[in-house]
């Protein structure tokens, strides 16, 4: 073949050959794009464990994007993959869906359309120059059934998508420890502060004691051998030291400066008695006491009488009333006798008491001082009758198993008991008991108060 001819047909197959090269790259970046980035949907397993081909086909041996030869069957260019799709890497730009399939996202609504590739662009081939008058065969024009047809695209080269390594599953952060809030400290609870309960409020007179009652210092005393009966009206006994006993057996009789011994006796025996009849009868500055001590031994006993600055003591009982009108006013009474063994009750313990009140009305106890006895300071019985319009006030009282111990005996209720601003002492045998009262007795009472401060209260019994 002439040279020009040959030259120009290496050149028409070279184009043809680059034709078919851009049309492979064309087709293959196709499959690459979709191998490289594919859909969302596919799952993890489906990455890890690419379908195998079936057994006994094979289309020979193809090289993945990879670099791994494997095995797969041949795709038809308008057929789809059904290969599931992975995540796409972050570095791999835009995800480009298979044909056939919608990316992420996508509207639902409509088709989608086809993707078709562009046929690639070719330069217009010259013109051959018009053949010489030579007798070589005319150039002729290659087969077009041999060239391939640059808008028919070849089946593109499928690979299997590699396997992606797991992602790594991201160390959790350590999980902090919660914060503790911190505990406040705990405050204290606060104590309220020790009130010191206030000092009890003092009776209005003097706490009687020796120096206030009794025979007056320097007093000269004349002794009386014997008991002592007094019948006149209005008689004064004054300045006698009296080693019996005395009878009162008129009205208005007054005893003062004066003292009582007594003598030994072998039944219950008063040292002053006064008759019931006798009224208006005043013993002052005077002490009365058993100077033979025995359970038969008491101090005196009687109706309207006033007892004032008269120490009392060493006898069983001070004070028995047994009627009305009887007031006892800044005395001392106290150090009373008191036997285990009493022949007066049936040989069990004394009874003795500061004031016994067996029946009576119009009675008050003022400014004195009662203390000493094992029973009570002031025993209400009702023995004789029924007791009404008693008062106690401005006194210092402690001792007995309850310092006042009431009782109704087959009287009833009492009436018109008062007991205000007085000292209750703690030595009662009940602890705190300053006044047992039945519950059906009404006493009033203001102003009582505890030695040691303790809120003062009233017992019920």
């Amino acid at each position: 073949m002439p040279r020009p001819l040959l030259d120009r047909s290496r050149r028409r197959q070279r184009r043809v050959t680059a034709t078919f090269l851009v049309a492979m790259i064309a087709a293959a970046s196709i499959g690459a794009t979709a191998i490289i980035a594919p859909t969302a949907e596919q799952t993890d397993v489906a990455e890890l464990f690419p379908p195998e081909p079936p057994v006994g086909i094979d289309d020979g041996v193809r090289t993945s994007l990879t670099g791994r030869s494997e095995s797969r069957l041949p795709v038809a260019p308008s057929v789809s993959t059904g290969l599931p799709t992975s995540k796409a890497s972050p570095s791999a730009g835009p995800t480009t869906p298979l044909r056939g399939q919608r990316p992420p996202g996508a509207p639902t609504a409509g088709p989608t359309p086809p993707t078709t590739t562009a046929p690639p662009t070719t330069r217009p081939t010259p013109a051959p120059p018009a053949p010489g008058p030579t007798s070589a065969p005319p150039d002729t024009e290659p087969d077009p059934s041999t060239i391939p047809d640059p808008s028919s695209s070849p089946d593109p080269v499928h690979t299997t998508p590699p396997t992606q390594s797991p992602t790594p599953t991201k160390a959790p952060s350590p999980t902090k420890a919660p914060t503790k809030t911190p505990t406040p400290a705990k405050t204290p609870p606060t104590v309220p502060p020790t009130i010191t309960p206030p000092a009890p409020k003092q009776p209005d007179t003097s706490r009687p004691d020796a120096s206030s009652t009794g025979v007056p210092a320097g007093t000269k005393l004349k002794v009386h051998e014997g008991d002592l009966t007094v019948s006149q009206r209005g008689a004064v006994v004054d300045g006698l030291d009296v080693r019996g006993a005395i009878r009162v057996l008129a009205s208005d009789v007054t005893i003062k400066n004066t003292i009582v011994r007594g003598r030994p006796v072998s039944s219950i025996f008063h040292l002053v008695q006064i008759a019931e009849n006798a009224t208006g009868t005043r013993i002052v500055d005077s002490e009365i006491f058993g100077a033979n001590p025995s359970p038969y031994v008491m101090g005196v006993v009687g109706s309207s009488f006033t007892l004032e600055r008269v120490n009392i003591h060493t006898v069983i009982d001070q004070v028995t009333i047994i009627g009305k009108d009887v007031t006892i006013k800044s005395s001392w009474l106290h150090g009373n006798l008191s036997y285990a063994q009493d022949p007066n009750h049936n040989g069990g313990p004394s009874h003795d008491d500061n004031i016994q009140i067996q029946v009576g009305s119009n009675l008050l106890v003022t400014g004195s001082r009662l203390e000493g006895s094992s029973s009570a300071a002031v025993m209400i019985t009702q023995g004789r009758g029924k007791v009404s319009g008693a008062t106690v006030e401005n006194s210092w009282i402690d001792g007995g198993a309850c310092s006042v111990n009431i009782a109704e005996l087959n009287q009833g209720p009492l009436s018109g008991l008062t007991f205000r601003n007085n000292v209750f002492g703690t030595s009662t045998r009940h602890p705190y008991c300053a006044l047992l009262v039945p519950s059906t007795t009404t006493v009033t009472q203001s102003g009582n108060s505890f030695a040691d401060g303790t809120v003062f209260r009233v017992s019920k019994g």
